[in-house]
């Protein structure tokens, strides 16, 4: 079998088990709840249609390829859960593909792990998902739970591992042990991605009103997080993480900004950072409004990142005849969106919305990075007032300078339209 075929048959497998359930889960909704082999089955598909501008200062008229104008991408999730006397079974799986545009397809078994209970002690074994925190913008504590973000757990992708948890009066205590697995071609790009040798702690109890999380991480550096979180008064809640890492990446275009010298990019360690979130959420009868500030050692000190963008202008206002334009904007456009999140050390998110109980939800979302001062706009709507049928609309403006990290990236603007069926 050629390489091309077995490609086919590994991509037509891996979507082929999600299908079937929701076929399942389809073929049953009308009848009420789905059940399966003495579990339940949840299922949902989302379609999402949207209009994209990418013309920025780093990808003058999309010269790198990333598509632009009409767009569209499908994502479903498959869920099913088994819950025994002494055993239980939990399988997540997720993915997207397009169905207009030439877009390859991808799926992740998000998780799948079985869990045997001795006494106040659990045994799970397999890929799960661990998340600790509480933050909505960003979660640093998680050490071992990828693409997690917007307290969306759906589309996050877990960790393969054994992992002992125990239940007692003074709160959970869990030790994990993560094997180092080298997938890769279509099983990585269908299935899992490969992961680290890690060995993985962690405890969360109360004391009162006080929430508290505590994680220890060890792979190819020591990461040691906290979070805290308390209620304040009747309508408001604080929450906080704190985590050391010992080793953060970052990504860097190499080269003195001059257009006719050749760039390129690489990839630095920045050893013993700390990086931390702090959160305010307050939720009155017509209003909720959520803050979180967000820093970070490892990214950008201002005039670090005003040197940065002063290299980026240069490279994007150079003569577009220069054999090197284009080889050295690629260059820095692949470095800036490496670096998302690094590319300065102090954030602010802040989103306003009506209370989650009502059927519609309006909704304005600012990201802002406190030293460039560029702002991310994404006013947002959505009703599910419908019969397992939730409709979605959204727009997200960049505003600033024309060098603020958020205006180079990708895409100035988008406009979305999404539906989403429920099983």
């Amino acid at each position: 079998m050629n390489r091309l075929k077995r490609a086919t048959v590994i991509e037509r497998l891996a979507l082929c088990v999600p299908c079937a359930l929701f076929a399942v889960a389809a073929a049953q909704a009308a009848f009420g709840e789905v059940s399966l082999a003495g579990g339940k089955l949840n299922a949902s598909v989302e379609s999402e249609q949207a209009c994209v501008s990418r013309d920025t200062p780093l990808n003058p008229d999309n010269a790198f390829g990333p598509g632009e104008g009409w767009l569209d991408e499908e994502r479903y999730s498959v869920e099913y859960a088994y819950t025994g006397k002494r055993f239980s079974l939990s399988f997540r799986d997720y993915g997207s593909f397009s169905a207009r545009n030439a877009e390859p397809a991808e799926n992740r078994v998000g998780e799948l792990f079985g869990t045997v209970k001795i006494g106040t002690f659990f045994l799970d074994v397999g890929k799960k998902r661990v998340c600790q925190s509480l933050s909505y913008f960003k979660s640093p504590i998680n050490f071992a739970l990828d693409d997690y973000s917007g307290y969306e757990l759906r589309y996050s992708n877990g960790r393969a591992m054994l992992n002992l948890e125990c239940f007692s009066d003074y709160g959970l205590f869990a030790l994990s042990f993560i094997p180092r697995v080298e997938f890769g071609g279509d099983f990585e790009r269908y299935v899992s991605p490969p992961q680290a040798r890690q060995l993985y702690a962690r405890y969360d109890g109360t004391a009162g009103d006080l929430s508290v999380g505590l994680a220890v991480s060890l792979d190819d550096r020591w990461r040691i997080g906290a979070q805290v979180s308390r209620p304040i008064g009747k309508y408001a809640e604080a929450h906080a993480e704190l985590v050391f890492d010992g080793k953060k990446k970052r990504v860097e275009l190499a080269g003195p900004g001059d257009p006719l010298v050749l760039h390129s990019v690489r990839a630095i360690n920045v050893s013993n950072c700390l990086e931390g979130v702090l959160g305010l959420s307050v939720h009155l009868s017509r209003v909720s409004i959520l803050a979180e500030y967000y820093g970070t050692q490892a990214g950008y000190s201002a005039s670090e990142w005003e040197s940065v963008r002063s290299r980026y202008a240069a490279l994007a206002r150079s003569d577009p005849l220069n054999p090197l334009y284009l080889y050295n904007l690629g260059a820095a456009y692949a470095a800036h969106s490496s670096n998302e999140g690094l590319n300065g050390r102090h954030y602010l998110m802040v989103r306003v919305s009506n209370p989650a109980t009502d059927d519609y939800e309006i909704s304005l979302t600012a990201l802002a990075n406190l030293q460039d001062l560029g702002v991310v706009l994404m006013p947002a709507v959505a009703y599910s007032g419908f019969d397992r049928l939730t409709v979605k609309a959204g727009l997200m403006r960049v505003i600033g300078g024309t060098y603020t990290e958020y205006a180079l990236y990708g895409e100035r603007w988008r406009a979305d339209i999404t539906m989403e069926l429920w099983i």
